[in-house]
């Protein structure tokens, strides 16, 4: 029996996010849950099945906060996959390459006063496709982009991370400008259950830049380690 494949997105982003990879893997049902950046959040229907987490950025984050907290039950898991992602995000002295709380902060004052300069920088940042747009300013959610950043300035879940025991595939960009490669590796590169594939020049955004290459690396992590 195939796994039922959870999709959760980061941080100003949404479900849509996926469907680059998705339409790749025509053969897995899939659970793309909402956060409601920028639309209505579509909540997580806690699966009764075996099933597989992936997140982006913030929804790796996401997942791991979820699978800490019960939330989301470990029942059923057979594996997490991470693209672009992370245990903790923000720095700290056991933590010296993550972003610093500093521009964290300086980000959720600027969401309340100008979020679509600051969206548009990130997007700058990230390496986002041009071709996705403006901003979409009428469906932006000011309070939930700020609680994103939040969570991205408290959460750590390292430690639930390190007591992982189930396949792990990584994902990242040698190019990152949001993740670094030295975060990467401070997070994943010692784990004992991490299977870490680099695309070299690969920026923060591989499902939507390159979601050919994050489809071949999960079929093969879906059929052999799962």
């Amino acid at each position: 029996m195939k796994p039922e494949l959870v999709w959760i997105h980061g941080w100003a982003l949404g479900a849509g996010m996926w469907r680059g990879i998705t339409r790749h893997l025509p053969h897995w049902s899939h659970q793309l849950p909402d956060l409601g950046f920028f639309a209505k959040p579509a909540p997580l229907k806690i699966p009764d099945a075996p099933w597989v987490g992936i997140g982006h950025s913030l929804g790796f984050l996401w997942l791991l906060e979820e699978l800490r907290t019960s939330r989301l039950p470990m029942t059923h898991c057979q594996g997490l996959v991470s693209i672009n992602g992370f245990s903790r995000f923000h720095r700290g002295p056991d933590c010296i390459h993550g972003v610093s709380p500093r521009i964290l902060n300086s980000m959720a004052a600027r969401c309340l006063e100008n979020p679509e300069n600051l969206l548009q920088e990130f997007r700058q940042n990230a390496g986002l496709p041009q071709d996705l747009g403006p901003v979409p300013m009428a469906t932006l959610d000011r309070d939930q982009l700020s609680l994103g950043l939040q969570w991205l300035g408290t959460w750590d879940n390292r430690p639930l991370l390190a007591t992982w025991n189930r396949p792990l595939l990584v994902l990242a960009g040698s190019a990152d400008a949001i993740v670094t490669p030295e975060q990467t590796r401070d997070l994943f590169a010692h784990h004992p259950k991490a299977m870490l594939h680099w695309l070299d020049g690969g920026g923060h955004m591989l499902p939507l830049t390159r979601p050919a290459w994050c489809a071949e690396h999960l079929v093969r992590f879906l059929e052999v380690e799962v």
